[in-house]
């Protein structure tokens, strides 16, 4: 299993994003952006963690968990968004985004 380093550095590499634009991006300082991606920082606020993964395009759980690399993330955002928007759960808005497909392809 990657460290939450590797996986924040992996992930910004995907981006093409240099560790001074996440720096900016979070407000932070590039120092910093280092000390996580070597594992020096391990211990997170909340609030830290929310502006990773929104810089980062990925969802929370993304540093919690195995996530396979080919998740399409740009996805996962525009589904969470969609139900965050509508107040209703993502497997809802999965559904119903499942459904529409279905009505449109037949």
């Amino acid at each position: 299993m990657r460290t939450l380093g590797n996986k924040i550095k992996l992930r910004r590499i995907e981006l093409n994003m240099s560790q001074e634009e996440l720096a900016e991006k979070i407000e932070s300082k590039k120092s910093y952006i280092s000390k996580l991606e070597k594992n020096k920082i391990t211990n997170l606020h909340g609030k830290t963690i929310r502006k990773l993964a929104k810089a980062l395009r990925v969802p929370l759980n993304f540093f919690l968990h195995e996530i396979p690399i080919d998740v399409d993330y740009d996805l996962y955002e525009r589904i969470t968004t969609y139900a965050e928007e509508n107040g209703i759960s993502v497997e809802k808005a999965l559904q119903e985004a499942i459904n529409a497909l279905i009505q449109n392809s037949s």
